[in-house]
Formats: C-alpha cells, structure tokens, sequence
C-alpha cells in the first residue's frame, strides 16, 4: 500500500518546517509529499528551494502557485497532482504536525475495514478538538454537531464531515467523485468534499492516530472569511441537501432577517455600530451572490482585507 501527503502552506514556513518534518519521519513512510505555495511571501520558496535540491529520495513535489488560490484552491490543484500508483491520500494543512505513528495506525484499519476514508483525532493545546469531526443531523437543512467526546475513547467511531486536517482518502475515490471546489477559496470545501465522499462511505476515526494542530484561534467574531463561510455554506446546501427547495428558501429568510435585525441595531446600539455595519454588508453580499449561484474571489473580501 502507496501513502501521499499533499500539504498546503502559506507564510507560515516555520510551521511549514516541522510539518513535513513530521510526514517524513512516519513510521509507515510517505511515498509521496506534495507541498502546495499559495504563493508566500516569506522565504517559504526559498526553504523549500533548498529542500527538494537536498532531497535525495525525490519524494517532495513541490509547486509554487502564481496567486494565492485559497485553501479549496491549493487542495484542488494538490490532489491533481498525485501520482497514480499512490493508494491513499492524506490532506492536512501546514500547521498539523502528524504524530510519527500516524499513518502506521491508519494502515491497521484500512487493511481490516470496508471504508473509503479514515482520520485521526485532532489535539489543539492538548486536549481533543472535537470540531473536526461531525455527524450530520438534518440532511436537508444539513445541521451538524460535533462528534461526542466520549466516542475518542473507544478504538474507532465513524461519522460524516471531516475538515482537511488529517483526512485520508482512497486514491481511486478521489478520481470518482473529483477535486474540492476550488471556487469556494476558503471555508466548506471539506465539509462539500465530506458529502461527496458519503455518497459512497461513512469516514472512520482512529483514535490512536494522533496529529497536534498548531493553529492559532482568531478572537474576531466577523472578518473577511465570514463572507465565504456564509456564501460557501448555502453553496453546500444546494448542492446537497434532501431538499434543495427548503433549504435555499430557509437560508435566503435567514440571510435577509440577519441584514434587518442588523440594520436595526446600527440605527439604536451606538457602540456596535461598526460590527453590525459589517454584518449588513456581507449578509447583502452573500445573500446576493448566493441567489445569481457566484463563487470564486469577490475583490471586495480579500485575505487581511478590512470589510
């Protein structure tokens, strides 16, 4: 059995470092690293220059991109890029450090279980981080909720909904049901990838698997990436749901009291007023966007860009 990583960074080449740090000392060895550049501006390029010149195996791929695509967009053009004898197919993000049994504990399980996709548990600051792991609870309004604590103190559990921190997938799954959306940028491209992958398997969680996500929680409550995560999310929902009627309906109502209920307290809750002005102008974005079905980059939502 043939493991590849594709690992996406952006100006974080110091995570960057003990991330593949980590994918190359697996006890169950890569046979494959792909490194997708959403085109850095730190010294990434020059760190990974060096890298591959020195890598004598030659099993670092890597690819600077001319733009930053976003996430969705480097994951796309990642796992386009993975060699076809490859087996499975493991996607994290530059700030996961896999544990170095990782794809050892996967292996256990792909060679004993019906499944198409596995992960591991996922630790933020030492404890478990149950948002990466979700059960849907409504197939057509597509609630979800977090996998319960207590199931990652059994062996396995399995569910609906991975992010990209610690997913592996079936090489030749992933050339039945395609690439990620890499319209969406950022945000939901795992959770309309996860979907697609339930049409054909349920994801098995190996609980002594074990990756440290090194990430670094905003204390924003609204920014730039709340426009994709709202646009991208009823994107999901037409594209999925049980009823894509009642949901766009349902969402289109909620998108429009969210704008009045903010209008409202813009006029009368003085100290709040940039916030809910905020909150007016993406809900009119996303609930316009959303209704004419755009995607891709709105230049108005540009990363680090202040709304």
């Amino acid at each position: 059995m043939k493991y590849g990583v594709v690992i996406v960074t952006y100006n974080r080449v110091e995570l960057l470092k003990e991330c593949i740090s980590c994918a190359m000392n697996q006890s169950k060895k890569f046979h494959e690293i792909i490194v997708i550049d959403n085109c850095s501006s730190d010294n990434t390029f020059e760190y990974l220059s060096d890298l591959t010149s020195n890598d004598r195996s030659k099993i670092i791929n890597y690819h600077r991109l001319k733009k930053n695509l976003g996430g969705a967009g480097g994951f796309n053009y990642a796992l386009s890029k993975v060699s076809e004898d490859i087996d499975w197919v493991l996607i994290i993000d530059d700030d996961a450090m896999l544990q170095p049994n990782y794809t050892e504990e996967i292996d256990k399980h792909i060679s004993k279980n019906n499944y198409f996709a596995f992960s591991g548990m996922v630790i933020t600051d030492g404890t478990i981080d149950t948002t990466h792991r979700r059960i849907l609870t409504n197939k057509v309004l597509l609630n979800k909720k977090d996998v319960d604590v207590k199931e990652y103190y059994n062996d396995t559990f399995e569910y609906d909904l991975s992010t990209f921190c610690g997913l592996v997938v079936n090489r030749k799954l992933i050339n039945t049901i395609g690439l990620p959306n890499k319209d969406y940028f950022i945000w939901y491209d795992d959770t309309e990838y996860s979907l697609r992958i339930n049409k054909y398997s349920r994801i098995l969680n190996v609980n002594n698997a074990r990756l440290n996500h090194k990430t670094v929680k905003s204390t924003q409550t609204i920014s730039w990436k709340s426009y994709y995560g709202s646009r991208n999310s009823i994107h999901v929902g037409k594209t999925h749901s049980s009823n894509r009627f009642i949901f766009s309906t349902y969402s289109y109502i909620y998108c429009i009291l969210r704008i009045i209920k903010n209008a409202i307290r813009l006029i009368f809750i003085k100290n709040r007023r940039e916030y809910c002005l905020k909150c007016v102008k993406i809900y009119k974005d996303v609930l316009l966007d959303s209704v004419k079905g755009r995607l891709g980059i709105n230049k108005k939502y540009l990363p680090g860009k202040k709304i």
